[in-house]
């Protein structure tokens, strides 16, 4: 039917209030008048949608539409409602350093937002988002997917996920999961880009080139593919976590914050933190460089009241007595600054036990025992200077043996036990012959009495004290080698 004169005059708003759009029904676009609907929205310069119906699929197969219309300004849409919303473009170009061309494939210029609205499904393929990705207070009751999509920044908040999710997605400047419900099954995997290439099967994690050219490649490699920079689950809530796999994921980047992952399943993924030498959480990371600037500011403030005191005071006695009075200072100044940071231990050791649980599920011992030490090591950073570096059981169980995670640790702690026994052993019994206390320290270490050497009290109660303490030590030493064990 052709438009009349009339109806071309009409601004979009005054059609979709008429209904013309949806055949007789106000604010309504039926499937039939989507490309009708698009045009006048370009050539009015309309992109702000607001509490309109879409009637069927919801086609964007080309951007430059879309971008034609956004020229200069955000597409947002509030308290819209899709049967389905599919946004589709051709396969993304990446060179052999599997770094994405910003001049190849469809990309979306300008910020992109979706407030408050209800879809059947959202399907958004192989597109490149160089501005801001945002879905807030939404509800989609079906399918959620993001295959092969490029985000700069994304962010999904307050946002209910009823039916299957999958994502398989980049992320370059973070993502931001926050208050998210997952009320059925949902996939993050590793994304797999189809590459302009001979032979060309995966590629390595993508990044965004400033400059240069596209290459054909030939590419295979079994890496987990590059998901999240700096990501943040924050209050997300897993209604089946049992439905819920991380697959080819690396998490080296990933902060989670009140999310249980109890449940999850994790398939091929990575937590590997350098500064921690281990399987790691970046939030300890950032904590870790926190204390360790701490202790720098603390130890350099020390030396200077210190070099400022001393100058006042012309005999040792004095100095020490200075030194020690700035040292409480210090001490007393460093614990203010850790007390300020316990709750966030708190919450680093309930992700460590969550995500450990899940991984001791999966039967993933590598993971699971590192992120045992680093549940540890929060739960030791939460006590106070003395329990956190000098006496505690934490304490004690790092120092011996890393919280199970090193035997050359332990070998090296229970070689110092006896060194130690040994050499108090030479010292009491100076005026003895060598073999004899030789005989002695061997009866010793086999439980076996001795009665080549005299009684002495001193000795007997170093004896008692190391009889108690390398049994814990041999324990200590059967413990890591279980760990570690487990790992193969």
């Amino acid at each position: 039917m052709k438009k009349t004169k009339e109806e071309d005059s009409l601004t979009v708003k005054e059609k979709l209030e008429s209904g013309l759009y949806g055949y007789g029904e106000k604010n309504t676009v039926a499937e039939k008048k989507h490309r009708e609907f698009i045009s006048d929205c370009v050539a009015q310069g309309i992109c702000h949608w607001y509490n309109i119906i879409f009637k069927g699929a919801f086609y964007l197969e080309s951007l430059d539409r879309l971008n034609e219309l956004c020229e200069g300004k955000i597409l947002a849409i509030y308290n819209c409602e899709f049967d389905s919303f599919v946004l589709s473009g051709s396969p993304v170009v990446i060179d052999s350093e599997g770094a994405m061309h910003k001049s190849n494939g469809p990309e979306f210029k300008k910020d992109f937002q979706f407030r408050g609205c209800k879809f059947n499904l959202l399907s958004i393929c192989s597109v490149y988002f160089s501005g801001e990705f945002l879905i807030e207070g939404c509800e989609i009751k079906n399918k959620f997917e993001l295959r092969n999509v490029s985000f700069q920044k994304f962010i999904t908040r307050g946002t209910t996920f009823k039916g299957r999710s999958l994502v398989t997605s980049w992320f370059f400047n973070g993502a931001v999961f926050e208050e998210c419900v997952f009320e059925q099954e949902a996939l993050f995997q590793g994304a797999v880009i189809n590459v302009f290439a001979t032979n060309a099967i995966g590629a390595p994690p993508m990044r965004v080139l400033e400059e240069g050219d596209v290459k054909e490649i030939d590419v295979h490699t079994d890496e987990p593919k590059s998901f999240f920079s700096n990501v943040l689950f924050d209050n997300v809530r897993f209604e089946k976590p049992e439905l819920i796999t991380f697959e080819s994921i690396d998490f080296s980047k990933a902060d989670f914050q009140l999310t249980n992952l109890i449940g999850v399943r994790y398939l091929d993924v990575k937590f590997r933190q350098e500064l921690l030498n281990r399987n790691g959480l970046i939030h300890d990371v950032r904590l870790a460089l926190e204390e360790k600037k701490q202790w720098s500011v603390v130890i350099n403030d020390v030396k200077r009241k210190y070099k400022k005191a001393s100058k006042l005071e012309k005999i040792f006695l004095g100095k020490t007595r200075r030194f020690f009075k700035v040292l409480v200072e210090g001490i007393k100044q460093l614990e203010s600054e850790v007390n300020k940071n316990k709750t966030k231990q708190h919450l680093l050791e309930n992700n460590y036990r969550n995500i450990r649980m899940s991984m001791e599920a999966n039967k993933d011992f590598v993971i699971a025992t590192d992120f045992y030490a680093g549940e540890m090591d929060a739960k030791r950073k939460q006590l106070s200077f003395i329990g956190r570096n000098i006496l505690s059981v934490e304490q004690l169980f790092r120092l011996s043996s890393n919280y199970g995670q090193s035997i050359k640790r332990a070998i090296c702690v229970l070689s110092l036990m006896l060194i130690f026994q040994m050499a108090f052993s030479c010292w009491i019994y100076s005026n003895e012959p060598i073999v004899d206390v030789l005989e002695h320290t061997v009866k010793f270490f086999t439980y076996q009495k001795s009665d080549s050497l005299g009684s002495s009290k001193l000795m007997s109660f170093i004896n008692s004290f190391f009889r108690i303490l390398i049994p814990i030590q041999v324990a200590m030493l059967t413990f890591a080698i279980r760990n570690v064990t487990r790992r193969f």
